[in-house]
């Protein structure tokens, strides 16, 4: 199990990730994440999956790929809350669109230096 807690828009995100694939080059983690908002409590089902594959000898194509489901609890929430399902999902696309945009070069330059350290 992997923990991970992150701004993600305005919401804390705190992720437990199981991993249902750990391999070398693939790595398939699904959690139900708990997330505080300005609105209050709620989850989500978010699936993390990551990947490396290579071009040549000398270097790789690296894939982060994020998918989020709604829960029963966050379809309540954002009832009672007065959000339509297609509002809250275009804030939640935008928040962990730009997320995404600024942590994935992070992630594959932390890949980059450790596969050069075992060099």
């Amino acid at each position: 199990m992997s923990i991970n807690v992150e701004m993600i828009g305005t919401g804390l995100v705190i992720q437990h990730y199981v991993a249902e694939v750990a391999e070398k080059q693939h790595c398939h983690m699904v959690s139900l994440s708990d997330v505080f908002t300005p609105r209050g409590w709620t989850t989500v089902q978010v699936i993390w999956d990551l990947s490396v594959k290579p071009l040549d000898a000398n270097s790789c194509e690296y894939i982060n790929q994020v998918t989020s489901h709604p829960t029963t609890e966050f379809i309540a929430f954002i009832e009672k809350n007065g959000t339509t399902f297609e509002d809250a999902a275009a804030a939640r696309q935008a928040a962990s669109g730009d997320h995404n945009r600024r942590e994935t070069p992070l992630f594959a330059a932390s890949i980059g230096r450790r596969a050069l350290a075992r060099k």
